[in-house]
């Protein structure tokens, strides 16, 4: 990976494991936060949808989504939906959360 230009820059790699001819990941999209200073990724599969959000330091993230308004508090969340409602959550600290529309 190569950049240019002064600050930080970030990378963002997603790895998965699958059958040969049978990725489970259909899409992956980054989303903005309102403070536009994390990391947040939005993955597809065909059981629903899963989001990412990573911040240098645990703080106050909020950001729409398809789902709804996610907010969250930590350094790193990990929630995922299927047919619109939470089938799973976790953070390595604090508290994720959905609003569905």
């Amino acid at each position: 990976r190569r950049t240019q230009g002064e600050g930080r820059k970030t990378f963002v790699s997603v790895m998965e494991e699958h059958p040969e001819g049978q990725p489970f990941i259909q899409k992956i999209t980054p989303l903005t936060a309102e403070s536009g200073e994390s990391v947040v990724l939005q993955i597809d599969t065909p059981v629903g949808r899963d989001y990412v959000v990573l911040n240098r330091e645990p703080r106050e993230t909020v950001l729409s989504t398809p789902d709804g308004r996610l907010e969250t508090n930590a350094h790193l969340a990990v929630l995922s939906t299927q047919e619109g409602k939470v089938a799973f959550h976790a953070v390595d600290s604090g508290k994720v959360r959905l609003t569905p529309k």
